[in-house]
């Protein structure tokens, strides 16, 4: 009897019933915190609203570093920490999207060419080239395509199959 209480604690001690993969599953899940309402400008000018934002209370829970500038005078309409050298974050991409959206146009589309040079015999072999010219299209991949990463370049092969070309 003495032996198999020795087994059970030697077991237990060895072989806890409480794994931790056990301890993970039984993880309370937690609701992510409710958003917080935005800032509301306060102010009667312009000059005071964006101040009032600018370093109200988000603005100084945060490292911030901003400036407000009318263009057509170089007043300065709000500012918070102005000279306070801070990495670019997220923001950064506003100003390239609106960069790129002013010389590109907003209707401006990146293109990937495909480009059949050659003969095409009665049983469709074609007797040439294909070329594929992009100029930096980022939807060709699979990123865009449900993780299919030939999906554009099976789309140009139906393509060209319904113009007769089955081989090259």
């Amino acid at each position: 009897m003495r032996k198999v209480a020795v087994a059970l604690i030697l077991i237990l001690a060895f072989f806890p019933g409480d794994s931790e993969a056990a301890r993970k599953k039984r993880r309370v899940r937690r609701r992510p915190a409710p958003a917080v309402p935005a800032e509301v400008a306060v102010g009667d000018t312009l000059e005071d609203r964006l101040d009032s934002l600018v370093n109200g209370k988000t603005a100084r829970a945060a490292d911030t570093s901003i400036q407000i500038v009318e263009v057509d005078t170089g007043e300065v309409v709000a500012e918070r920490n102005a000279h306070l050298s801070l990495a670019p974050a997220s923001n950064m991409k506003l100003f390239t999207t609106g960069a790129a959206v002013d010389l590109l146009h907003p209707d401006f589309e990146i293109t990937t060419t495909l480009f059949v040079r050659g003969n095409v015999d009665p049983s469709g072999t074609l007797t040439g080239d294909v070329k594929i010219v992009g100029h930096g299209d980022p939807t060709i991949g699979g990123r865009f395509h449900d993780g299919h990463d030939t999906a554009v370049i099976d789309e140009w092969a139906i393509e060209r199959k319904g113009s007769g070309i089955k081989t090259v």
